[in-house]
């Protein structure tokens, strides 16, 4: 990937850090899943429900903590960047995670998720090549000595008249 070794390792920490939050917050809540149905196949069935949420949180995660890592140092993700975060994604669905999906009855919810985070990548990958070619904006900074009153309008494409006077008129209230 087109980044320094150190941007990749503190992503991949960040992303190790993430999963493992939403790892536990899975694995208690299929334990709360455990005091609400007492057949297997019943639990096998509310556990599944939850699965695509879970690993499109992980997908998530995973697209939006290296392309913050592209945007750290100021860098748009090319082509090849996104063919390398397609494989991330895919060993990413390719593993169990510790989330115990052998025999749930997934269906094809994991691979309809998979195709939404990869979706995702390249949306968010695109919009980040589209901001690239935006004019930059300038930073104007100003400094105000003294009480300002009344209002001061700034922003891009803002205009403030400003009359100086020796002395101050009082404003009439209607």
């Amino acid at each position: 990937m087109n980044l320094s070794d150190e941007t990749l390792r503190m992503a991949e920490f960040k992303f190790r850090h993430a999963k493992q939050d939403i790892v536990e917050e899975y694995t208690q809540r299929r334990y709360q899943l455990q005091f609400q149905w007492t057949t297997s196949s019943r639990l096998d069935s509310e556990t599944a429900k939850i699965v695509p949420s879970v690993l499109r949180k992980m997908g998530e995660a995973l697209v939006n903590v290296y392309l913050e890592a592209f945007d750290l140092e100021q860098k748009v993700p090319d082509h090849s960047d996104e063919a390398q975060l397609d494989r991330k994604i895919e060993l990413l669905f390719a593993r169990d995670h510790e989330l115990a999906l052998r025999g749930l009855p997934l269906g094809g919810s994991v691979q309809e998720t998979e195709q939404r985070i990869l979706q995702y990548l390249h949306a968010k990958a695109h919009e980040m090549r589209l901001r690239a070619k935006l004019p930059k904006q300038s930073n104007v900074t100003f400094s105000f000595q003294g009480d300002v009153t009344g209002g001061v309008a700034m922003g891009p494409g803002t205009t403030q008249n400003i009359e100086i006077n020796d002395e101050v008129k009082p404003q009439s209230k209607s």
